[in-house]
């Protein structure tokens, strides 16, 4: 089974300062999350005309994390990288798209 590497860009540190969400507590949440996301990005849902997926971060750890929000994770990958775009607080839990 492929890994990839997992990549944050910059704005994801500056939108988890916004949401007032402690970096360490998001670094243990994600621990949570890593493995299925480097290994089977293509599991999450996509969003329709976009090489953009997401996962749920509720989906995955329930709500063990005090401190952290549902998130919701916007990522896009290859072959060898998960590219983490942006997060932002899950409002629902319909997808809209």
């Amino acid at each position: 089974m492929m890994h990839r590497q997992l990549r944050y860009e910059p704005l994801v540190e500056e939108q988890l300062r916004k949401l007032k969400v402690e970096v360490r507590r998001f670094d243990e949440m994600m621990e949570s999350i890593e493995d299925v996301l480097a290994s089977s990005p293509q599991a999450f849902p996509s969003i329709p005309g976009t090489k953009l997926s997401f996962c749920r971060t509720n989906e995955f750890v329930g709500t063990n994390f005090r401190g952290v929000p549902s998130l919701s994770i916007y990522f896009h990958y290859d072959a060898h990288c998960v590219y983490i775009i942006s997060v932002e607080e899950s409002q629902d839990e319909s997808y809209g798209f």
